[in-house]
């Protein structure tokens, strides 16, 4: 933990990024898929202990005017440490940096259980709420 190294577009391997998961108490992806995944993301970050992953948040984008944050995860030995927030710190950054003042960006989430108070420090609106209504998601696992 002495040197946390930051990279952009370069992908966690997909067994950390399994593990991770797994340890969120979320579902596995299919390696191939999780591959095709991070190969179409807009923005992916990684965070790194040397040569262990320990970190990961990407995005996905219309490069319009919509972005949907996905897959912040942090190694359950690394929380506690800032690396969500920074991780998330960098996502803001980017699309502030990549959005001219004549433009309007509207950045999507859907927080874990329980998380909702991380991102609302961020700025974040907790839903529904006034500006809209609940967040939803449909599932289509593998059967």
């Amino acid at each position: 933990m002495d040197q946390l190294i930051y990279k952009t577009q370069v992908p966690v391997p997909v067994e950390a990024y399994n593990a991770m998961r797994l340890a969120f108490g979320w579902t596995a992806i299919d390696p191939e898929q999780a591959k095709r995944g991070f190969e179409h993301s807009d923005l992916l970050l990684s965070v790194w202990d040397g040569d262990r992953p320990v970190g990961t948040a990407r995005t996905l984008s219309d490069q319009g005017y919509m972005v949907l944050i996905v897959d912040v995860m942090v190694d359950p030995e690394y929380q506690g440490l800032g690396i969500g927030r920074s991780l998330m710190q960098r996502i803001l950054d980017y699309y502030r940096e990549n959005t001219s003042k004549e433009e309007t960006r509207m950045i999507n989430l859907m927080a874990a259980s329980g998380k909702e108070g991380f991102y609302q420090k961020l700025g974040f609106e907790k839903r529904p709420g006034p500006a809209g209504g609940a967040g939803m998601v449909l599932w289509m696992l593998p059967e």
